[in-house]
């Protein structure tokens, strides 16, 4: 390699090719290491190659065959061209010569536990290869795959698999499957206190709210003091009662902690004595009449 009229930087091996046999060659790069294989084996290193192909910009003058300047023409056949996006190992080299797929294997870390709603996500499963890894799931209605990445459906657990098949250079991995499991999210309910009411008050709403959203049920300890009727509080009775507001969740949501409030009803009778009481200092002891 030559950059901008620079020292040429190559690795060099004097061999004779053999006539009528395939000959296999590959070089790397790592770093400032450069090295030549020839049949799978390492011939010949220069660690000071100091610039790398991507410094070279564009070019216009690329061969297989022939050089840039005037060398003799290849005179031979050329079966397999390949460039890579990493320097191959030692050992992938000698696999290629050898016509044997190198071997590859998947990391793929256990899963946190995730909740309804999150956005999808990478499971950041790798290959050794460098090969694109593909997921699958066993259950695609608890979580499935959308454009290589991870959608959360609804709660339960399924096995993720990571899997990658290999090329003509890799063979295929031994999948890795690790379980996902999705939980509902949590909400709570909001119920304040209930004033003292009077038997002769309209139905009622309690005015309790669920943090989801999600409409909330009663209920009342006792009949004989208050009702649910189109859900709202109906009062039946005089007296004392406890009254538990509830939302069972769904395929979202958790149920929420249900939370209680006591409901206090008093007589119209009793009201009216009291009114009755206040008024009496008013009158006239000559109003007062014995019998």
């Amino acid at each position: 390699m030559r950059s901008n009229g620079g020292t040429e930087l190559n690795v060099g091996f004097d061999y004779t090719f053999p006539l009528g046999t395939w000959v296999h060659l590959a070089v790397t790069q790592s770093g400032n290491t450069g090295n030549l294989y020839i049949n799978g084996a390492l011939v010949a290193t220069n660690t000071a190659i100091n610039i790398k192909p991507s410094n070279l910009g564009n070019t216009n003058q690329n061969y297989l065959g022939k050089s840039q300047f005037a060398d003799p023409m290849f005179q031979g056949s050329i079966d397999d061209f390949r460039i890579y996006k990493c320097a191959l190992s030692t050992t992938e080299i000698a696999a290629l010569a050898a016509n044997v797929p190198a071997t590859q294997s998947i990391t793929f870390n256990p899963l946190t536990t995730r909740v309804v709603g999150e956005d999808d996500f990478d499971a950041f499963a790798s290959a050794s290869s460098l090969l694109p890894v593909k997921y699958s799931s066993s259950d695609s209605a608890i979580a499935r795959i959308k454009n290589d990445r991870i959608q959360i459906i609804k709660a339960g657990t399924t096995n993720i698999t990571a899997s990658q098949e290999g090329n003509a250079s890799y063979s295929a991995a031994n999948s890795v499957v690790q379980t996902l499991t999705v939980t509902r999210k949590e909400q709570t309910i909001t119920f304040n206190a209930i004033p003292v009411k009077i038997l002769d008050d309209q139905d009622f709403d309690t005015g309790a709210t669920a943090s989801s959203g999600l409409p909330v049920s009663y209920h009342i300890s006792n009949p004989l003091v208050a009702t649910i009727v189109n859900g709202k509080i109906h009062l039946t009775g005089i007296g004392s009662c406890l009254i538990t507001a509830l939302q069972a969740g769904n395929e979202m949501y958790n149920a929420a902690g249900s939370v209680s409030r006591t409901l206090t009803v008093n007589s119209t009778l009793k009201l009216n004595t009291r009114m009755l009481m206040l008024m009496l200092p008013t009158i006239k002891s000559s109003q007062i009449l014995l019998f």
